[in-house]
């Protein structure tokens, strides 16, 4: 068995604990500090009743985690309420990328009769902006005809997501799911990030576990090689949407 220093097992806790913890209520994220505050009177951020315009972000993986939040947007100014929602018809799953800091990353994929937990991230002009320079294989798009519920009751009909350029990985024809975001009515096998980790590095004709999470972390052109060969497979997002901003290729805050 290998042995680690320190900061490898805190890297390779990170990357296994994708897509992280968060609250499982609404919150208030505060930049500077990274604090966290339970949030019951969000409408007026949505509204724009402080006079700040926010556009509605669905976070199906890591952008609902403070953690990751921390990371993002750590020394700005303001706040970033996270609202508790349900998309309907749709299931958070794994995409052809292989991030810096060694996790599988989520992406959304149709799913009938789905009920997804996620957040909604309300996010003004900069904050969009800035959370643009962190989502390297991405694209901001704003999803159509839509349903999505947001904590309270408010109804949403079309959103705005990030949905990778090539789509979701997939395992017998179909997508894989995040075993650890909550989806009620799932069609589709869910797996661990420790799983889906090793169900890549199977694709890519290498040995699993926590050595190949390091080489992901360390090792930047063979990471690139990695995610250049699980995209061959990869399945397109098929729901009614428009491109709003390709986002950069390269994620250029998340690094370790």
């Amino acid at each position: 068995m290998a042995e680690y220093d320190e900061e490898d097992l805190q890297k390779l806790e990170f990357a296994t604990s994708y897509p992280f913890p968060r609250p499982t209520s609404t919150y208030l994220f505060h930049c500077g500090t990274g604090a966290v505050e339970k949030l019951t009177d969000w409408e007026g951020f949505l509204s724009g009743e402080d006079g700040v315009e926010r556009t509605p972000v669905i976070a199906c993986g890591s952008n609902a985690a403070p953690q990751q939040l921390k990371r993002k947007f750590n020394g700005e100014d303001g706040v970033i309420p996270v609202v508790k929602a349900v998309l309907y018809d749709h299931d958070s799953v794994y995409c052809p990328l292989l991030a810096s800091y060694g996790s599988v990353t989520a992406t959304l994929a149709r799913s009938p009769a789905s009920e997804l937990d996620c957040h909604v991230t309300l996010l003004t002009p900069g904050q969009l902006k800035l959370m643009n320079k962190t989502e390297g294989g991405y694209d901001l798009v704003k999803l159509h005809d839509t349903k999505v519920i947001l904590e309270g009751g408010a109804l949403l009909t079309s959103i705005h997501a990030y949905i990778h350029k090539v789509g979701y990985l997939i395992s017998n024809g179909m997508p894989i799911a995040l075993k650890e975001q909550p989806c009620r009515k799932r069609n589709f096998v869910a797996i661990t990030q420790r799983e889906a980790l090793d169900h890549v590095a199977a694709m890519v004709r290498q040995e699993g576990g926590d050595d190949f999470i390091l080489a992901v972390i360390y090792k930047k052109k063979d990471r690139s090689l990695w995610t250049q060969k699980i995209t061959h497979s990869a399945l397109p997002y098929d729901g009614p949407h428009e491109k709003v901003i390709e986002c950069s290729s390269e994620a250029s805050v998340i690094t370790w």
